[in-house]
């Protein structure tokens, strides 16, 4: 298990502890193709959940309006 304090950089962490707990927010970075890098973001829901679970995001944030969607065992589009 990863250890994380805030500001803290790994690489390939299979699991972060110290970035727990209801609403916690963890930050990947990823480069965008151009020599710069983009921040994906993921929250904790505020009120937990009722099991652990794997979510694979899509390539792109997709346009107003669409919503993501899941096909019930993990992939998003």
């Amino acid at each position: 298990m990863a250890e994380l304090t805030r500001g803290e950089s790994l690489k390939h962490p299979e699991i972060i502890a110290g970035a727990t707990g209801l609403g916690a927010t963890i930050s990947f970075q990823t480069p965008d193709g151009g020599g710069g890098t983009y921040l994906i973001d993921l929250k904790v829901p505020d009120s937990g959940v009722g099991a652990g679970y794997t979510l694979t995001l899509p390539t792109s944030d997709g346009d107003a309006g669409q919503v993501l969607q899941t096909d019930g065992s993990g992939n998003t589009s």
